[in-house]
């Protein structure tokens, strides 16, 4: 069997969705398969493409956009014309057009809702991805939800990380038929040996490991400092946030005791997420969120903000602390009982690290997706 994976984010990408697309590529080609990756990326050439077992093929992002999708567009159907299957993680659009010339089964890993993030990346949208799919909406953005919906409603199967996601895709039309629910899980990275680049800790430190978006609401986690100063905030990660989040804590007069790593390498997380106190996920919107498990991992208590998919993932007060969005008050007491409660902190801690064994087995997504996407290729074989 051969898959190709259109992906839109790959690394040096950071991220749940550019961990994903290698983990699960190597595996397709552990059980015999071939694969083809292609994706987006800030360069056309990696040189650590090298140490993976299956070709990799890299769009720059910088191209200007018409003749980008253009050659994303030629370059999929020059990889699928002999391939059995497309399994889309980003691009849906454009694998949806090419598996219908081709005639194969496109397999669709929905990871949020891309209409929405581009609305609010683009200051057309301010309210919240719940709030997204029930409001009226200008004709730009019936356009763009159009074209983000039409693919998965036309596709395979749809593949969802949380039962969150499964219920927003359903309401964009996709038959629940069409849609089955894996969870992510947790890969470790392998070692790195960079534990000298890793800043000092001064007094006790947060943590968030996220895109700088809106979203994110990394802004508020900036203001809370003003709110305790013996609390110093590392922000890892990139985005397009990044100066207006700079001069927030300049203005704020709290930049001393924030410390921007900028994007690392995944093999490095671990480290930064050990250095820390408490790990932090401030969001309005998760889908899943991976970096949870990593923290969980790490054994780093998390507090994050109970939207989306992270009440599947953090049991609150068990595996971690859930806490209302936008609600820095709550966020505060939740830090304090942590700061101060060395049992409650290990707890929970603990606890984790046993839900993410049981509940959130490598094995097992792997084993799930590989079934999943090989069923779509015999069931489309059957009736060729």
């Amino acid at each position: 069997m051969k898959v190709v994976y259109n992906a839109g984010i790959f690394p040096p990408d950071i991220g749940g969705p550019a961990g994903y697309v290698p983990l699960m590529a190597s595996e397709f080609v552990k059980r015999g398969d071939e694969v083809c990756v292609i994706c987006y990326s800030d360069v056309a050439e990696h040189s650590k493409d090298q140490q993976y077992s299956f070709k990799v093929v890299r769009i720059k992002r910088s191209t200007f956009i018409l003749l980008r999708e253009l050659i994303t567009l030629f370059i999929l159907f020059k990889e699928a014309k002999n391939a059995d299957v497309i399994y889309s993680n980003g691009n849906d659009f454009k694998s949806f057009i090419i598996s219908k010339i081709l005639s194969i089964p496109a397999v669709h890993k929905i990871v949020g809702d891309t209409s929405w993030e581009r609305a609010c990346n683009k200051g057309w949208y301010r309210g919240t991805i719940d709030e997204y799919q029930k409001d009226s909406k200008k004709l730009v953005l019936k356009i763009t939800d159009w074209i983000r919906s039409y693919p998965l409603k036309k596709a395979s199967l749809v593949i969802t990380p949380s039962h969150y996601l499964a219920q927003i895709v359903q309401g964009w039309g996709v038959p629940d038929t069409k849609i089955q629910i894996i969870y992510n899980a947790f890969s470790p990275a392998a070692q790195s040996d960079v534990h000298q680049f890793v800043p000092k800790k001064k007094r006790f430190r947060l943590i968030t490991i996220c895109r700088l978006v809106v979203w994110k609401h990394v802004d508020n986690l900036i203001k809370l400092l003003c709110e305790d100063s013996e609390i110093e905030l590392m922000i890892v990660g990139d985005g397009p946030l990044k100066e207006n989040l700079i001069s927030l804590a300049e203005s704020l007069n709290v930049f001393d005791r924030i410390i921007f790593t900028g994007r690392l390498e995944k093999a490095q997380i671990p480290l930064y997420l050990k250095s820390s106190d408490i790990f932090v996920l401030n969001s309005t919107y998760e889908g899943l969120p991976h970096v949870i498990l990593e923290a969980f991992e790490s054994q780093v208590p998390v507090i994050a903000t109970a939207v989306g998919g992270t009440p599947e993932v953090i049991q609150d007060k068990q595996t971690g602390v859930l806490v209302p969005p936008l609600d820095n008050k709550s966020l505060l007491i939740a830090i304090k009982k942590i700061k101060t409660d060395e049992s409650f902190k290990q707890k929970i801690s603990l606890n984790a690290l046993k839900l993410l064994q049981s509940k959130f087995s490598l094995k097992t997504m792997k084993d799930k997706t590989y079934q999943a996407i090989h069923k779509q290729v015999k069931t489309n074989n059957r009736f060729k």
